[in-house]
């Protein structure tokens, strides 16, 4: 006789499939966080200081490097400035080299006084700039402008720079910078031929780091590093891997090349007309100060040839900016260069992460408050897949009716494989039950979720915006602790220990949630369930604000449409089971409302009745001993699932 507390027990296989499927997710996350995620996380964090140990182990009298403030830097040149509502920056005149853009409604920080810096010149702690010119055949810049060459200002509005430079040799080259847009640079490169022969050149242009970015946040999430989408495919390189191969040559009509972070870009794009090549490449430093190394990339252009007293000029547009989705599309379409949105790291579910983004941006379009437009988006997200969850409750609940039947054929053919699975599938094709109807709405969910979470992180509209109450920004950690109560006390806590009020509350949706059914009755599964929702809570506290708040908000909707379902199922729902005491109760569905045959709901209220469902026929006399064993299983209490008969015992005398 089947002891009370294992009524609802699950079958020993299904226990086996489930604590193996939990087994195998933690040891494969532990894998992937082991030898994946947090070796990137930590080599790149340490990068600079490991160089700098070992080369000081190598030789004496090295030093650190030294870098000098921006500004002063800046001071060291002759400039020229420009300026946009966008952007400011300047152009060093020896050189022409584009190594300061600055952004104007972007800052480092929450205290607006340090503007975001795309560009910034050489001896500064992270130099990045832009190069153009020309370049003969043998790949030489004889009698053309180079990094030493002073150029004159020929012409100049805030917006536009006309710079010039005579060559020796008779031709006269000029550069127009013209901001045009927003984070749009438009750079034309004209050469007037008056050297008495023809000229066959190659235009060029690059931008170049050395170093790795002060801004890199090391999260496997968003790919940090040089980008580019080059004929049909994106291109995505990381930084750690760059030295393995020095210098890549991809030739190709169309595409685009730059470096990406988190929430900016800097990147060219050429004409869109002619054969070039677009290469990726590396160099070591000469020297200890491995700040020197530099990356980058480059795009060479098919051969301009300029007849004596003829004139050429070639085009190439410059982003420097924020990744907003908007304006990276708008500059796609309007100049050609196919999926220059790809510069926003969408994902392996690019196909929904991109649609979810595109709806977020037009919500907060209305609203205005990226915090209300999470919530919104978080409502017609569950609003959408209610049908989904309302047919896997449904179809979880038709198997679970089903299971002692399901048991029973297991019995019943236990040496015959095929017989099993042509009675298992009569079975399910008579109650109309899809086994995979229950785990397929789960699975489709899957992915939905994953893209959001990446929406999350790579929209720069959550970056700085504040949130509800306390949250200031969205894309920080919440600054509260519990171990001080949330700033009541007087102290400050460890950093792994601010888990602050929102993933509390957090955790207390997780736990309202999971009360609203009986725990699992294997002991292993129960304890993996009640201590799940504090550890979500410890991992997520160092997550952004935003998507703790997303998270939240869903999870109480989640709850809700949860016991909607039940109800509309006709479960009587119980909240908070297994508080302060109060009991579990067994959630069984109303099968009226399932769909089930008239002999299945008949069979299904004798089994909660507690007696044996009778068999159409008896041929060999068995119905006595069947009822017996009926009898004895019905002191237990009303049981929705059945246990296979065990022999007979025989009386003592």
């Amino acid at each position: 006789m089947p002891a009370p507390h294992q009524k609802n027990k699950l079958h020993p296989q299904d226990q086996k499939n489930l604590l193996l499927f939990a087994v195998m997710f933690g040891v494969v996350y532990l894998l992937f966080d082991t030898y994946v995620l947090r070796p990137h996380m930590e080599k790149m964090g340490a990068y600079h200081d490991q160089v700098v140990q070992v080369k000081a182990e190598q030789g004496a009298g090295f030093r650190p490097p030294e870098f000098l403030p921006r500004e002063e830097v800046i001071a060291e040149n002759q400039r020229v400035t420009f300026a946009h509502d966008s952007l400011i920056g300047s152009v060093n005149l020896t050189g022409a080299r584009l190594d300061d853009i600055n952004l104007r409604h972007y800052y480092e920080t929450m205290e607006k006084k340090r503007p975001i810096a795309v560009m910034s010149p050489e001896k500064t702690q992270f130099p990045r700039y832009a190069e153009f010119g020309w370049l003969d055949a043998g790949g030489k810049k004889d009698g053309m402008p180079n990094m030493q060459s002073l150029w004159k200002v020929k012409s100049q509005t805030p917006e536009k720079l006309t710079l010039v430079w005579d060559s020796p040799l008779g031709a006269t080259f000029e550069r127009d910078i013209e901001v045009t847009d927003n984070y749009l640079l438009k750079i034309t490169q004209r050469v007037v031929n008056r050297s008495g022969s023809d000229l066959s050149l190659y235009p060029y242009s690059l931008i170049a780091e050395h170093g790795l970015p002060t801004r890199l946040i090391h999260r496997w999430i968003v790919h940090e590093g040089p980008i580019g989408f080059i004929g049909n495919k994106l291109e995505e390189r990381k930084y750690q891997t760059m030295p393995e191969t020095p210098t890549e040559d991809l030739a190709a009509q169309t595409g685009w090349v730059g470096f990406t972070e988190q929430y900016w870009l800097a990147a060219l794009m050429p004409e869109q007309q002619s054969e070039k090549t677009f290469r990726f490449s590396y160099r070591p430093s000469d020297t200890a100060d491995d700040t020197k190394s530099r990356y980058q990339v480059d795009v060479m252009s098919a051969v301009q040839n300029i007849p004596a007293g003829q004139t050429t000029e070639y085009v190439t547009y410059m982003f420097a900016g924020a990744k907003e989705l908007k304006t990276l599309q708008k500059y796609g379409k309007e100049l050609g260069v196919r999926d220059f949105d790809a510069a926003i790291d969408f994902g392996w579910f690019w196909f929904l992460t991109k649609p979810f983004f595109t709806v977020i941006l037009m919500i907060n379009g209305v609203v205005g408050h990226f915090a209300t437009t999470m919530l919104i988006f978080a409502f017609l997200l569950r609003l959408s897949i209610f049908p989904l969850a309302t047919t896997s409750y449904k179809s979880f609940a038709k198997l679970r009716i089903i299971t002692p039947r399901i048991v029973e054929i297991k019995e019943q053919f236990k040496e015959d494989k095929a017989g099993m699975q042509k009675a298992m599938m009569e079975l399910y094709q008579k109650e109309k039950v899809n086994p995979a109807a229950g785990c397929l709405p789960i699975l489709i969910q899957i992915p939905i979720f994953f893209s959001l979470y990446k929406v999350l992180n790579v929209a720069i509209e959550m970056r700085h915006a504040p949130g509800f109450l306390w949250i200031k920004d969205l894309s920080a950690p919440d600054p509260t602790s519990l171990f001080n109560l949330f700033g009541l006390l007087p102290y400050d806590v460890p950093s792994f220990l601010m888990i602050g009020a929102w993933p509390c509350l957090m955790v207390l949706t997780l736990l309202i949630q999971k009360s609203m059914n009986p725990p699992p009755t294997d002991p292993v599964m129960r304890d993996m369930f009640r201590l799940m929702p504090y550890f979500m809570g410890f991992v997520m506290s160092q997550f952004a604000a935003g998507l703790i708040i997303y998270w939240t908000f869903s999870n109480f909707l989640s709850g809700l449409q949860q016991y909607t379902i039940m109800r509309m199922m006709g479960v009587d729902v119980k909240l908070f089971q297994g508080w302060f005491g109060r009991k579990y109760q067994d959630n069984v569905p109303d099968v009226h409302r399932l769909g089930f045959t008239e002999e299945t709901v008949k069979e299904h209220k004798e089994r909660l009745g507690g007696k044996k469902p009778e068999k159409e026929s008896d041929p060999e006399g068995r119905g006595e001993t069947d009822g017996a064993s009926g009898d004895s299983a019905g002191d237990d209490g009303p049981s929705a699932s059945v246990t296979p008969p065990k022999p007979r015992r025989k009386k003592k005398k």
